[in-house]
C-alpha cells in the first residue's frame, strides 16, 4: 500500500506539474532540460543503490523515484520562470479560452494518444487471451529492438513541436510559412528515417544471430517478428514527425487520417489471418497487427 499510494501520488503530481518542464522544452532550451534530467537519475540511480543496500527493498525503489521526480519539478520550476520572466500561473487568469483549449485541443490529443498507445500493444493484447502469456513474451522479445531502434528519431519531435509552433505563429499565414513548415517535415522525415535506417536495419538483415547472442538460446518465431517489426517500425517513420508538426500549428485533428485507416485495417487483417491460417498463431497475430502500418 506505502508504495503503491507514494507512487501514483508522485506521478499525479508530476503530471500537475511537468508544466515547467514542458515550458523549457516549448522555448527548445533542449540542452538544459538534458541536464536536469541527468542529474535526476543520477540522484535515483545512487538512492537505489543506497536504499536498497539499506534493507528498503521495493520501498527504496519507490522512495528513490519520488525524490527524482521531486527533483527535476524543483529544478524545472526557478529555470522556466528565469528563461520566461512574463510567466505568471493564477486562478484569476482562468478564462473560457483556456477551458476550450483544454477541453478541444487537449481531448483531440488525449484521444489520439489513446489511439497510438492501442495500436502500440494490440498484439499483446490479442495474443494473451488466446494463446497465453508465452505468446506475449515472445511478442515483447521479438519487439524490443525495433522499440528501441525507435527512441532515437522519436526523440526529435521535442524539437520539432516547438519548431513548428513557431514558424506558424511567427509569420503571416503566407505562402512563406507553408514553405517553411513544408521544409521541416521534409528534413525532418529524413533525418528521423536515416537514424531509425542505421539500427532497424541492421535488426532486420541479422535478427537470429542477435538474438543468439542476447539471449543465448532460440525461441521459434522471435527472428521473423524480430524482422516484421523492424520494418513496420521503419516504414511506421515514413510519416517522420508529422504528429509533432501537426500538433505544434494547432491541428491535432488531421492525425485521425492516419490512426482511423490503422484501425479500419487491423479489423480486416487480423480476422483474415485467421482465415488463411486456420487457427491463432503467434507470428500470425504479429504479422496481421503490423501489414497496416506497412
Amino acid at each position: 500500500h506505502e508504495v503503491i499510494l507514494s507512487v501514483v501520488a508522485t506521478f499525479l503530481a508530476s503530471i500537475c506539474l511537468s508544466v515547467f518542464h514542458d515550458v523549457l522544452v516549448g522555448v527548445q532550451r533542449t540542452a538544459l532540460v538534458q541536464y536536469i534530467w541527468t542529474a535526476c537519475y543520477i540522484v535515483e540511480t545512487a538512492l537505489i543503490f543506497l536504499l536498497v543496500g539499506m534493507g528498503r527493498g521495493v520501498r527504496g525503489l519507490a522512495e528513490a523515484y519520488v525524490a527524482r521526480t521531486a527533483l527535476e519539478i524543483v529544478l524545472s520550476m526557478p529555470a522556466a520562470f528565469r528563461v520566461i520572466p512574463w510567466l505568471r500561473i493564477s486562478w484569476r487568469r482562468f478564462s473560457r479560452e483556456a477551458l476550450h483549449t483544454l477541453f478541444f485541443f487537449g481531448g483531440v490529443v488525449q484521444i489520439q494518444s489513446l489511439l497510438a498507445i492501442f495500436l502500440d500493444s494490440v498484439e499483446r493484447a490479442i495474443a494473451a487471451p488466446l494463446l497465453g502469456l508465452e505468446a506475449t513474451g515472445l511478442l515483447d522479445i521479438s519487439q524490443k529492438l525495433p522499440t528501441m531502434g525507435a527512441t532515437i528519431p522519436g526523440s526529435f519531435a521535442s524539437a520539432f513541436l516547438p519548431a513548428a509552433s513557431y514558424l506558424h505563429g511567427g509569420l503571416d499565414g503566407s505562402e512563406e510559412q507553408r514553405d517553411s513548415i513544408r521544409k521541416l517535415y521534409l528534413k525532418g522525415a529524413r533525418y528521423m528515417n536515416l537514424s531509425a535506417g542505421y539500427i532497424c536495419g541492421f535488426v532486420g538483415a541479422i535478427s537470429v544471430p542477435l538474438l543468439s547472442v542476447w539471449l543465448g538460446k532460440g525461441y521459434p518465431g522471435a527472428a521473423y517478428l524480430m524482422t516484421v517489426f523492424a520494418v513496420a517500425t521503419q516504414v511506421h517513420l515514413l510519416t517522420g514527425p508529422g504528429t509533432a508538426i501537426l500538433r505544434g500549428i494547432g491541428q491535432p485533428k488531421e492525425e485521425f487520417y492516419y490512426c482511423l485507416p490503422n484501425l479500419a485495417l487491423l479489423a480486416v487483417t487480423v480476422p483474415l489471418v485467421r482465415i488463411i491460417q486456420g487457427k491463432w498463431t503467434t507470428l500470425g497475430i504479429g504479422t496481421a497487427v503490423e501489414l497496416p502500418e506497412d
